[in-house]
């Protein structure tokens, strides 16, 4: 109950909607409540640095077991072996790999990535679980507010010029290799 107060006046979350806040207005406000040891382990976890808390070290073997799973999908349906992209982890969770395989099996990007994602929001639940007030809860909420963020910069138009230019780029360069 570290975190009581700070955790109980954060916004709700509600996946697949717009985030009630940014993530920096989140990292401002836990600057003010968090301790700097914690502050420093939300850190590492939200900028990929080095932490030793037990939270951000199963977010990453978790994050790693369902990036394996996805490569391995990718591999089968490319027809290649799979073992060069696969990181080791530890620990194995048999409901994240039928999570990434079900994701997987959507007929389209958009749906395989929002499944995926969905599956993080899970994890992130699960680690946080028994301790939502504590440090655990402060971070799970971290990383399910980077996951509405993420959503929240998608821009149909924006995906549509990039792929276009893409596009363009790849016959471009089929025009210059003739």
């Amino acid at each position: 109950m570290k975190y009581a107060y700070f955790a109980a006046s954060l916004p709700a979350l509600v996946f697949n909607s717009p985030p009630p806040m940014s993530l920096e207005q989140f990292r401002s406000a836990a600057a003010r409540q968090l301790t700097p040891r914690d502050l420093a382990t939300l850190d590492a976890l939200l900028d990929g640095g080095a932490s030793d808390e037990a939270f951000v070290l199963e977010w990453r073997a978790r994050e790693t077991q369902l990036r394996n799973a996805i490569a391995r999908a990718r591999a089968a349906a490319a027809n290649v072996e799979a073992r060069p992209y696969l990181r080791e982890h530890t620990g194995w969770d048999v409901a994240l790999e039928r999570a990434a395989m079900d994701a997987m099996g959507r007929p389209t990007p958009l749906e395989r990535e929002l499944e995926l994602d969905r599956c993080r929001w899970h994890v992130a639940d699960d680690l946080a679980r028994f301790r939502p007030f504590d440090l655990e809860g402060v971070l799970a909420y971290a990383l399910k507010l980077r996951i509405l963020e993420r959503w929240s910069r998608m821009d149909a138009d924006a995906g549509r010029r990039r792929l276009e230019h893409w596009v363009e780029a790849a016959i471009a360069g089929v025009k210059a290799d003739r």
